[in-house]
């Protein structure tokens, strides 16, 4: 019998190379983001040409409306610089294709005071419950494209699809009264019909039924090709009910880009029931208030797929961002946290801003080349399956209070958590901690958190509750600053530089590409080189500040919990 630790500490030296090390059935062929990549729309109109107040002094609601309702389709609603206030949520017209653009985020600034306790955003890129639901009755495995239904009737290429299944156990476990939360699903969009045949764009990345009740639905009126772009978003500072500041709900192939979202009193950024949306190149940052633990930069839910979170600074959080609700397919590459607050700030910090699977039956996640304090899945809502964490740096801390008064570093437990009923993930050439934690013997703190249950009151108890979350997974290729070395299951293999991309995007300029990884970093240590874009920006440069040592906050991790 194989103990814990010959199946995961030894180092084994042999040589040989494989072509991917996940070759195990837990991953798919990730493609996320807006189809064809995000369009340009040229200027139709100006907010400034129905009398918007860019003096913050009177409401917008109605220049913005306005402008909205004569925009072409394919043209851009021109915001210029000032600061606008708006007192009702914005729905674009699901109509058409529109983009909000600002001059830039630093100019363009929209105030939003909407004081309704809605969790959709103060904009929400929104379409509506209009549906057909005919019965799936073949075509429902693993990788299949072509659905056979009843009917087509009422079916358009383009609609937006959702094929779910009720709770059966041997795919779906959750712990809210929510009916909803214990379906999981997938989104895709409507590529053809013909006969009693759906195809979708994307293939199926589950097997459904056939002893499940299965729920297929075709969004007739879904938001499509609508955007935010060079634009600050705020939350107004008078309002303290639960919403998102921008939403996605029924919506496919939207973005936001070059954005500042800040200051929201739940999620900076809901993608809700969408499909291929996009948010990059932005700010997600900050909250009104710390009075719960539910304040997320970004979160995707109720079975959106194949959205693409990548390239944000994403600070401020109790949650980075967050997949949950049967999202599935998404991708979050290449973001930066730093600074993470708990509930009851700043009395109790804590050290949060993960990046995690929040439950329930999150599926077939990527998170990769991302910088942040922690990461991993735990079971508060229910269980999640095969997410894949690749070539991230989870440093094990952050900041308590933002830049620049971000003196005092706190130190988070772990750099992964995988908690109970968290079966069959992935974690493959990742970096946990820094170098400040190399040769730490203090026996209370550790690289990773495995098995334990945050259900029961004690999130850490004396011993692990679920032991399957430790054997089910992969580990291949993880450097820890702990034991300073990498660790190979079988031998070491090749990495694969990205499963996301096939090769180094044109925005990480000079940078390394792969951006992080034993395999990259100098004498298996963190070096300048190991940066992505993100966080260049954020930091102006100076990567020192990620290697500070502070002498009050020295202890250092040690192992790995619950093994």
């Amino acid at each position: 019998m194989k103990t814990l630790s010959s199946i995961i500490f030894v180092s084994c030296f042999a040589f040989h190379l494989n072509a991917d090390p996940l070759t195990n059935g837990q991953t798919v062929a990730w493609s996320a983001g807006v189809r064809g990549g995000i369009p340009f729309y040229p200027q139709a109109v100006s907010v400034a040409d129905y009398g918007a107040d860019n003096t913050g002094a009177s409401d917008s609601y109605g220049a913005f409306t306005n402008a909205i309702a004569n925009c072409t389709n394919g043209g851009a609603v021109y915001v210029p610089p000032g600061t606008y206030r708006i007192d009702s949520i914005i729905n674009p017209a699901v109509t058409k294709k529109i983009v909000l653009r600002g001059q830039s985020p630093t100019n363009t600034v929209l105030e939003m005071r909407t004081t309704s306790s809605s969790l959709h955003g103060a904009i929400t890129f929104g379409g509506d419950t209009s549906r057909n639901s005919p019965m799936v009755t073949n075509g429902y495995t693993a990788g299949s494209s072509n659905l056979v239904v009843t009917s087509t009737s009422g079916i358009s290429v383009g609609h937006l699809a959702l094929l779910r299944q009720s709770n059966d156990a041997a795919y779906v476990f959750g712990t809210l009264s929510d009916a909803n939360n214990l379906w999981q699903g997938q989104m895709a969009r409507v590529h053809a019909v013909s006969g009693n045949t759906v195809t979708l764009d994307r293939p199926l990345y589950f097997s459904y039924g056939p002893t499940s009740i299965m729920d297929f639905r075709c969004y007739s009126k879904s938001a499509e090709y609508c955007g935010l772009e060079n634009l600050t978003i705020k939350g107004g500072v008078s309002n303290t009910t639960p919403q998102n500041l921008v939403a996605f709900f029924i919506a496919q192939n939207c973005w936001i880009t070059n954005c500042n979202v800040t200051n929201s009193h739940f999620s900076n950024v809901e993608m809700n029931q969408s499909y291929a949306i996009e948010v990059r190149a932005s700010r997600l940052e900050n909250h009104q208030a710390y009075d719960s633990n539910t304040r997320y930069g970004a979160q995707m839910d109720y079975w959106s797929t194949d959205c693409l979170i990548e390239d944000n600074i994403v600070n401020g959080h109790n949650l980075s961002i967050v997949c949950q609700q049967g999202a599935c397919g998404n991708v979050i590459s290449a973001n930066f946290a730093l600074y993470g607050f708990g509930n009851g700030y700043p009395t109790d910090a804590g050290a949060k801003g993960w990046i995690t699977m929040h439950g329930d039956n999150a599926n077939f996640n990527l998170v990769e080349h991302n910088v942040a304090p922690a990461g991993g899945a735990d079971c508060f809502w229910g269980s999640n399956r095969k997410n894949t964490f690749h070539r991230n740096h989870f440093m094990r801390w952050g900041y308590v209070s933002p830049p620049p008064t971000n003196t005092v570093m706190q130190l988070g437990m772990y750099a992964i958590s995988l908690e109970a009923t968290n079966y069959h993930h992935n974690f493959v050439g990742n970096i946990w901690g820094t170098p400040r934690d190399t040769g730490d013997a203090n026996s209370s703190h550790y690289a990773l958190n495995i098995g334990y249950d945050s259900r029961q009151g004690n999130e850490y108890p004396a011993a692990p509750k679920d032991t399957n979350s430790l054997y089910t997974a992969t580990f291949i290729g993880n450097y820890d600053f702990q034991t300073n070395g990498t660790h190979w299951p079988n031998g070491v293999v090749a990495l694969e530089s990205s499963y996301h991309r096939a090769s180094k995007p044109s925005w990480f300029g000079s940078l390394a590409w792969p951006p992080i990884g034993p395999d990259v970093n100098t004498n298996n240590t963190i070096t300048n080189s190991a940066v992505i874009p993100a966080q260049a920006r954020f930091l102006g440069q100076d990567y020192t500040i990620i290697f500070v040592t502070n002498s009050a906050r020295s202890t250092r991790l040690r192992g790995w919990r619950g093994l």
